[in-house]
């Protein structure tokens, strides 16, 4: 049974049909206080699919909470300190939310909850702070990646990189069976994305700070995107790097961990951009679907691996799409409408990801005027 100090609250959720589309739209959260779904990478519903998980700020800071979908009720799952934004995500037993709080690890089970429960303490063992990237899994469950970065050292960023200094960061192992880290490498400038492979704990991908695939003057070997780090051995080496001419973005593992998806951008203007994914190793680049009106931004796949859904990032006017795999035919689903005004700081992105079963999509949209979380039935 859950403790005293988690907090129950009333239904608030609104059911309509969205403006434009007419599919039934639920608005989960409704208080006068940022609501946010989990970052799209990560994992927001249990096994089940009964419960939802989503940060909110409405007492005062952000804590995680759960939403009933068969009643609407909503819980907060933790009275500790408050969690670090996109670090949330379900673990793949469909039960258990992880997310960073402070200098810790932290765990709750969310169909029974009790007292959270510490499964890492950072202390100091590595140099810096957590950071509070998404925190993914291998497919068995064991392993997570983190991160730490020293926020007070400045380091210079080599020439051509879109910033002129970063922050050290170390990317770490975490073994959630022993609740033991390994130190895997240090990036001097920082990066962003750590994820695991979900198919092999020993290698770790993560995207160097600086987004120097934008600069199109560089040589193409400097304008990696994306970087794939060997627990054994420390090292890192290119795993994707952008075409001529284009960026890419927002790669995340598809649920078999098979293949990598990620959006290839025009890099003057954004469009056309397209939905695209290689392999383990980085090979057999294969496009899915391409848009010449979106500005296709954030999306997952389907735990079937038949669809991806992606949001746009156009302020005031942006769809959320659902993309057939088999035949690249994309289906405008509803109309989040985000500002983007603030991005991620103001929770103004969408986000959007699938549940375990595919049965819902949720995602983020502040067209209310403050940022609420959504659940988009399929069936």
């Amino acid at each position: 049974m859950p403790t005293s100090n988690v907090r129950t609250q009333r239904p608030e959720w609104i059911k309509a049909a969205d403006d434009k589309t007419g599919r039934e739209l639920w608005q989960i959260t409704s208080a006068e206080a940022v609501s946010e779904a989990v970052y799209f990478e990560a994992q927001a519903f249990t096994a089940d699919e009964r419960y939802l998980v989503f940060r909110s700020e409405r007492d005062g800071a952000s804590y995680p909470y759960r939403c009933d979908l068969q009643t609407g009720e909503l819980l907060r799952l933790s009275d500790g300190e408050p969690v670090k934004h996109y670090s949330m995500s379900l673990h793949p037993d469909g039960r258990h939310l992880y997310w960073v709080a402070g200098e810790a690890v932290w765990r709750v089970d969310v169909t029974d909850p009790g007292e959270p429960e510490r499964v890492f303490v950072h202390a100091g063992q590595f140099p810096g702070k957590l950071a509070g990237f998404a925190l993914l899994f291998t497919l068995d469950g064991r392993y997570t990646a983190l991160a730490t970065t020293e926020p007070d050292r400045d380091v210079p960023i080599p020439d051509g990189f879109s910033q002129q200094t970063g922050h050290p960061s170390h990317l770490l192992r975490l073994d959630l069976e022993t609740g033991e880290a390994e130190h895997v490498l240090t990036w001097d400038w920082g990066f962003s994305h750590p994820m695991v492979y979900p198919a092999d704990p020993d290698r770790i991908t993560f995207v160097p700070n600086g987004a120097h695939c934008w600069n199109m003057d560089l040589p193409q070997e400097r304008r990696t995107r994306t970087m794939v780090a060997d627990v054994g051995t420390g090292e890192a080496r290119p795993l994707l790097t952008p075409l001529r001419q284009r960026t890419i973005t927002h790669e995340n593992w598809s649920p078999d961990g098979e293949r990598l998806f990620f959006f290839d951008k025009n890099a003057g203007e954004w469009v056309p951009v397209s939905v695209c994914s290689v392999d383990r190793d980085g090979g057999d680049w294969q496009c899915h679907y391409t848009s010449y009106e979106q500005f296709l931004g954030h999306g997952r796949v389907s735990p079937d691996g038949r669809y991806f859904v992606s949001d746009a990032q156009k302020a005031h006017d942006s769809p959320l799409i659902l993309v057939d795999l088999a035949t690249s035919r994309g289906e405008i689903l509803c109309w989040p409408d985000t500002s983007q005004a603030g991005g991620h700081p103001k929770a103004a992105h969408c986000h959007p990801s699938f549940s375990p079963r595919g049965n819902y999509i949720t995602f983020t949209s502040d067209k209310t005027g403050t940022p609420q979380v959504y659940v988009l039935p399929l069936q």
